[in-house]
């Protein structure tokens, strides 16, 4: 070593002694020298390169057309105090690669929270794993929070463990046009199944509302707070629909309407016309004679209705065998049956409608209709199978529109 040192310092003494004119170094090995096995060392060569076994300690770090490397291209560990950067701005491109182990250990990026204040992360760590998964994760501080974001590349799967805040712009899963890119959005229960997943919405007002689905797909729900159980709120259908610009409820959902006959007062909200570009189906129930947009139920009529199409009454009405005034309440059609009884004639029709039109089929020539009472017939009918009458009521009289002898 006393060698090495006797050494430099009679370089030095000659450089000192060569006078006024320039004179320059062609290389300088320190200590023992890049990769001394002894004490190791640092090299400077004539091409400007630093070869060192020990720490480069600066205030800024730049690598300008060239790279920043210790043995073999790669630095254990690179720290810079201040300033770390690759390329040259608009006209070098600078890359930064953080390898792992090729075995357990995968390379990372550690991002340090100031000390000087309270802390909840000491540091975040951004690495990859050996499974092509990219993820961010929080470490140390008083609340540590472990893995937080998570990008699989082998699924393809985004994964956050906490809340997602998007305070501009919009959220989309899948696009349009690219197979099998079918958008998804899951919103799971929370434990064990008490809680259910929910989508929260605001009103203008900031009124925040909940919307879950209930178990086995029973439908919809909707509450004011987070939903903590399978019945918290109350179902979606209990609500109210009114059109953009009323103030008038078109059609309550929670109330019985929806069961039984719902009054044309609550179809539209002031309407004198119903346009009905489909078709019209009624499983139970009636549509009354009270016109659309009336503001109470009434005597009134529709003042029109117009079909493009067929107009047909799928119900047909057997009347009970022997009833002297059978009810015409249930439709438009009716059959009289094959075991009527001589003599049991019918004399009048009960729970008529006026403006109503009947078709009566016959079925057994037992039962006669006879031109009497209410009746104006063109004399009395036997409705032998398969003979029709129709008639017309007109609030008083059933009068006779045509009969067929079949």
């Amino acid at each position: 070593m006393k060698k090495r040192i006797f050494a430099i310092v009679a370089c030095g003494l000659f450089v000192l002694a060569i006078g006024a004119s320039p004179r320059y170094l062609e290389e300088l090995r320190i200590g023992g020298g890049f990769g001394d096995s002894a004490d190791g060392g640092a090299d400077l060569d004539k091409a400007g390169n630093i070869s060192t076994d020990g720490v480069i300690t600066c205030n800024g770090l730049t690598a300008d057309e060239g790279q920043v490397a210790g043995e073999s291209g790669v630095f254990s560990e690179l720290a810079g105090r201040e300033l770390l950067e690759a390329g040259q701005e608009d006209t070098t491109a600078g890359r930064l690669h953080v390898y792992g182990n090729n075995d357990t250990e995968a390379g990372a990026i550690y991002l340090h929270t100031p000390h000087a204040y309270d802390y909840t992360v000491d540091y975040w760590k951004l690495s990859s794993s050996l499974l092509g998964v990219l993820q961010l994760s929080g470490w140390g501080g008083t609340y540590e929070p472990g893995v937080i974001l998570q990008f699989n590349a082998g699924t393809g799967s985004f994964s956050i463990a906490y809340d997602l805040a998007v305070w501009s712009g919009s959220i989309e899963a899948g696009r349009a046009g690219i197979e099998p890119a079918q958008g998804t959005l899951a919103l799971y229960n929370y434990n064990s199944g008490s809680a259910p997943g929910y989508i929260s919405f605001y009103s203008c007002n900031g009124t925040p509302s909940y919307l879950f689905a209930a178990d086995d797909g029973t439908g919809l729900r909707i509450c004011s707070s987070p939903p903590t159980s399978n019945t918290a709120g109350a179902w979606l259908t209990a609500a109210k629909f009114k059109a953009a610009d009323s103030t008038t409820n078109a059609v309550d959902l929670a109330t019985s309407e929806v069961a039984g006959l719902l009054p044309a007062n609550k179809v539209g909200s002031g309407l004198t016309d119903a346009q009905i570009s489909d078709a019209i189906t009624v499983w139970s129930g009636s549509i009354n004679n009270t016109p659309i947009g009336a503001s109470a139920p009434s005597t009134a009529r529709f003042s029109g209705l117009t079909v493009a199409g067929v107009m047909t009454d799928t119900t047909m009405t057997t009347w009970p065998a022997d009833t002297p005034s059978p009810s015409v309440a249930s439709g438009n059609v009716f059959k009289i049956p094959n075991t009527w009884t001589t003599g049991n004639n019918i004399t009048g029709l009960s729970d008529g409608v006026a403006g109503q039109r009947i078709l009566v089929i016959g079925g057994d020539c037992d039962c006669v209709i006879q031109d009497s009472g209410n009746f104006r017939l063109a004399g009395s009918w036997a409705g032998c199978s398969p003979d029709t009458l129709e008639l017309f009521y007109d609030g008083t009289l059933w009068i006779e529109i045509c009969r067929a002898n079949n």
